[in-house]
């Protein structure tokens, strides 16, 4: 079913004209690959950051599991399981691969500064813009998230070298964070400056 819904679509697609449909990849299952590669590293990734701060307060620091503990465990759980179903039954996976389709259309026109058609415009205006208000609260977010990590470590009862490396490690990831959404901040304004294709006004 999920398969013939997915040939449905791709079907209309063709059937439309080129300015239509706009900026299609060359070989869309080669991108969904690697976009869902890319996801499920992203996932792990997540999980392992979610999983790792109540196993250093169990088993690092020694101290029993307390309410956040469970949280973070919870929210790990949370990640892992949607991140599954989005690919365990039919529909999720329809619907995983319309919403990747369009992501990575989106995703072209920022990077590139390029139109994937008319009809898409504003979406990716939209995207544009959740971009530049994200970003700009990022810096602010994160040298307070930063600053309170920092500080938190000092009462954590770590040595001097436990204390080191942390805070090494703290200062890296907010500074990678940082150094990301500037990077997205300047895709998102300079489409906002120029949202392709232009309109063109009536000729006098």
């Amino acid at each position: 079913m999920a398969d013939d819904r997915m040939q449905h679509v791709e079907a209309e697609a063709a059937a439309q004209p080129a300015a239509e449909v706009g900026w299609q990849p060359v070989d869309w299952a080669a991108e969904l690959r690697r976009r869902r590669s890319a996801e499920w590293r992203n996932v792990t990734l997540l999980v392992a950051v979610l999983l790792a701060v109540p196993l250093v307060s169990t088993l690092v620091l020694e101290r029993p599991m307390g309410a956040s503990d469970w949280i973070w465990l919870a929210l790990a759980l949370l990640v892992s399981g949607d991140a599954s179903l989005s690919h365990a039954t039919a529909s999720g996976r329809v619907q995983w691969e319309e919403a990747a389709r369009q992501e990575v259309r989106i995703e072209h026109a920022l990077r590139t500064h390029v139109s994937i058609g008319a009809g898409d415009r504003e979406l990716v205006t939209k995207r544009a813009r959740a971009i530049r208000w994200w970003s700009t609260a990022a810096f602010v977010v994160c040298p307070l998230l930063c600053a309170a990590a920092l500080a938190g470590m000092q009462e954590a009862g770590l040595n001097v070298v436990g204390r080191a490396a942390a805070s090494v490690a703290v200062v890296l990831v907010c500074g990678l964070l940082v150094v990301s959404r500037w990077r997205r901040l300047r895709l998102a304004r300079r489409w906002l400056g120029d949202p392709l294709p232009r309109e063109t006004g009536p000729q006098w």
